[in-house]
């Protein structure tokens, strides 16, 4: 249960903010303690609820450890040999004390929180875990909690045999395993935080791997990629998962002998030889992470089984109505002061709004025709007004063009109506990811699809199967003061944020610059993977929204890829105590699929 053999000593503590108060441990040094005690490790310290018929303990979470030597201070203004001669002396006392603490001047101070969560010993020597009743005591012992004993309080109240994923485990600690409740992470949103070379982009291909292949929720993922980058880490998934795709949003989202192979008539001779020129040219110009750049040859046979399984998909927005359409635009119609021309604007926007007929090109170019007739000739309208209403036509002739050259078979297309279905069925695991070359498209269609599977949800009163939208460069769709197609992709993630939980509908959004960021958002996720953040600006903000203490900020300056704060309300078994964690390299993963492919 406890390690008796480094035991420590309570010296104070103080109040904090953020964690309650902040106590002091100190500990004999010794190299061999200094190799146990990390940040992450839990301490058994007696508090005052304790009788003579039950002990208690408190648990804290250690966030820093540093060794000290009394002998030298930070003060090194003093005469250059005296302090010199002091460090090797210093030295030769760290080099000494192997095992057994020989010097009272070397001492290990760490700095730990409370869990909120007490062990109570009774007289019988039972064991059982509460809440914490009440403040450790100073002056008494400190325990180092063995690996069983984390196990426990770290997945607290975790239903094993439930739907949980083990994310990873103990940065400290490998045989301490960390699980989440796939369904608290998911509909309640999480956000994952890190400098540039953290790791973002894998460890969200790691968390949608887990969940997708060891949860047995029928859980839908949507992934915007704006990046193009998801198609390399979770090609495992797109070969594997019945139920996944790649939705290119317009022909130039792909290379030439793609689109050339999506349609072609699959009977023809031809057909192979397209297949693979395709495959070659997809594996060419996909984008890898660096760990996997060297191994491009073995994506072949994966992207040959993805292609030829008709798992690359364009979205034909063939279903949109009139009125789905001018809600995007809106914002386009009524740009700057309209003046005595706003009331014709807004009779026009209006009587669209009303129309459910669809926006296939027939109607396009009639509705094309008829705002030409009656608005734009006979200087109906004011200049900005005029102007407003030209680029809303603009739009719809660009529409008009697209679904005139479209000539995809049925197959290789997906709409909002197939989108949805995928998305409501109770039976089947899926994963869409989303591909565009042109960022305002995938904004907008963000907003479409978000708006759509929101609306149907509250008009049918369905709450499952859990959908999470992620957004992966996520102050690309949420940045402050967003304007035209930022604004549309803002709209939908706040409104999924605010309202989505209530229907299964989540969020999780990833990025590097939260400074950028729509300051309403960070208040929404209830589940923070942070990582490297050196901007102050950046830390304040996730101190603001979870409450992590700058000793804990700290911690992560140390990190290697793959290491994470992990910090949940609802999803482990702390609630929020931040966990320093390690996470699997999605690259091995994938790797590992791919040397075994048939």
């Amino acid at each position: 249960m406890f390690n008796t053999e480094i035991v420590g000593r309570m010296m104070k503590y103080d109040s904090d903010v953020y964690s309650r108060y902040r106590a002091e441990i100190w500990f004999d040094y010794t190299k061999k303690a200094m190799n146990e005690i990390k940040e992450g490790a839990l301490l058994a310290v007696q508090n005052f609820s304790s009788t003579s018929d039950k002990i208690r303990y408190c648990i804290l979470e250690i966030t820093s450890v540093i060794p000290l030597h009394y002998g030298l201070d930070n003060d090194l203004s003093g005469y250059p040999g005296f302090l010199t001669e002091a460090a090797e002396n210093i030295y030769r006392d760290w080099e000494e004390q192997e095992e057994e603490p020989l010097d009272d001047a070397t001492k290990i101070r760490c700095l730990a929180i409370p869990t909120n969560f007490e062990i109570i010993i009774d007289k019988d020597q039972k064991v059982s875990i509460g809440i914490e009743s009440n403040l450790p005591m100073v002056g008494a012992e400190a325990f180092l909690l063995d690996e069983e004993l984390t196990n426990r309080i770290l997945n607290y109240d975790i239903d094993k045999s439930g739907d949980v994923i083990e994310i990873g485990h103990l940065i400290r600690d490998e045989n301490v395993k960390i699980l989440l409740k796939v369904e608290e992470l998911l509909r309640v949103h999480f956000g994952v935080f890190g400098f540039t070379g953290a790791g973002k982009s894998n460890l969200l291909s790691t968390l949608v791997r887990k969940i997708l292949t060891e949860s047995n929720l029928p859980v839908k993922i949507v992934i915007f990629d704006l990046m193009g980058e998801y198609s390399t880490l979770l090609v495992d998934l797109l070969v594997k998962l019945n139920n996944s795709m790649i939705v290119g949003i317009g022909e130039k989202t792909f290379v030439g002998s793609l689109i050339s192979l999506m349609k072609a008539d699959r009977s023809l001779p031809e057909y192979k030889d397209l297949l693979k020129k395709a495959t070659i040219d997809v594996v060419n110009s996909s984008l890898y992470p660096k760990g996997l750049v060297s191994h491009k040859d073995l994506f072949k046979k994966a992207f040959f089984k993805i292609l030829l399984s008709k798992k690359v998909k364009v979205w034909q927005s063939g279903d949109i109505t009139v009125a789905d359409f001018v809600r995007i635009h809106e914002r386009t119609l009524f740009k700057g002061y309209l003046g005595k021309s706003e009331a014709v604007v807004k009779k026009l926007y209006e009587q669209l709004l009303k129309s459910t007929t669809p926006l296939d090109a027939n109607n396009c170019q009639k509705l094309i025709q008829y705002i030409k007739d009656k608005y734009l000739s006979g200087g109906k309208l004011g200049s900005i007004a005029l102007s407003n209403l030209e680029l809303f036509v603009s739009e719809l002739e660009k529409r008009y063009d697209e679904l005139k050259e479209f000539g995809f078979s049925n197959e290789n297309v997906i709409d909002q109506k197939k989108l949805i279905d995928i998305l409501n069925n109770p039976d089947d695991k899926a994963l869409v990811i989303f591909q565009s070359h042109d960022p305002d498209e995938l904004r907008n269609l963000a907003y479409q699809i978000g708006m759509a599977i929101f609306e149907d949800r509250r008009r049918s009163g369905k709450i499952d199967p859990v959908v999470s939208f992620i957004f992966d460069e996520a102050d690309e769709f949420i940045p402050q003061d967003a304007k035209d197609s930022y604004e549309r992709s803002s709209e939908v993630v706040m409104h999924l944020a605010r309202r989505g939980r209530k229907f299964g509908l989540g969020i999780g959004i990833a990025t590097q610059r939260i400074t950028y960021l729509n300051t309403n958002i960070m208040a929404q996720p209830h589940t923070y993977f942070v990582s490297k953040l050196p901007r102050k600006s950046d830390q304040e903000r996730i101190t603001d929204a979870f409450g992590i203490s700058e000793d804990m900020f700290k911690q992560t300056f140390k990190f290697k890829k793959g290491c994470w704060l992990l910090v949940s309300y609802d999803a482990i078994g702390l609630e929020a105590v931040p966990l320093p964690i390690y996470v699997q390299n999605a690259n091995d993963a994938v790797l590992e699929f791919l040397r075994t492919l048939q």
